[in-house]
């Protein structure tokens, strides 16, 4: 593990109150929550903080929900769920069933996803794959088991009503604008309120990257940019 990565492991950890619930609460807020349900390294946390960045009202304080660890505890979780729904514009995640696949949760994905718009984002499967080895994640030491995995997620959201986003345009500047118009007219939400769009910094930029990152960890949704992601991979 890197030196930054240890700094956002041990000493800036994403995991706070300011950034992602759980350990943050959920308050009571108006609107609709986007559910983002997506392949794991697809390009979660951009769809994440392009939304978050772009469409004020669903900067929160915590920024965005984890919803698969919002459902480890199985005491408890319609209450939960309650107060999800009742949180209002939250951003939710999940990589439900590609991993966290027990069918007891299925029933409160479910259950969120009809009370949601559902925006997801797609990459190549053999960069997924091989981002996933990188990372170092278990589900990904296996090839055909990792494939399978893959498939089992989209034979769940296959009949979902939702918005699909590839990673290609994602982080493509001359189509970024298109996708927030898309993302826009889906939610019914305008971006910033016709203030400034702005756009995810490239990878190589690492130092504003890392800045970006330890802003959003102290500061939360006042952070100039907010930026969610975790870490990067060995290899990346």
């Amino acid at each position: 593990m890197g030196l930054a990565n240890k700094i956002g492991t041990y000493v800036l950890p994403f995991k706070n109150s300011m950034v992602v619930c759980p350990p943050g609460q959920i308050r009571p807020g108006q609107g609709k929550l986007i559910l983002v349900p997506t392949i794991m390294r697809s390009g979660t946390h951009v769809l994440i903080d392009t939304i978050l960045n772009n469409f004020s009202q669903y900067r929160r304080r915590p920024l965005y929900v984890d919803l698969d660890r919002l459902l480890d505890e199985p005491e408890g979780r319609h209450e939960r769920m309650e107060s999800l729904l009742k949180g209002g514009a939250y951003v939710v995640k999940t990589h439900f069933p590609q991993v966290y696949s027990d069918p007891a949760r299925a029933y409160f994905v479910r259950f969120i996803a009809r009370h949601s718009y559902i925006i997801t984002v797609t990459r190549n499967p053999d960069q997924t794959y091989w981002s996933t080895y990188r990372w170092g994640q278990a589900i990904a030491a296996d090839k055909k088991k990792y494939m399978v995995s893959l498939q089992r997620f989209r034979q769940f959201w296959a009949e979902a009503t939702r918005l699909d986003i590839s990673f290609s345009e994602l982080t493509d500047m001359v189509t970024y604008e298109r996708v927030l118009g898309k993302i826009g007219n889906f939610i019914h939400v305008d971006i910033n309120d016709g203030s400034r769009v702005i756009y995810p910094v490239p990878k190589k930029l690492r130092l504003k990257i890392y800045i970006m990152k330890a802003l959003t960890r102290l500061l939360g949704k006042y952070s100039p940019v907010i930026n969610t992601t975790i870490r990067f991979a060995a290899s990346d």
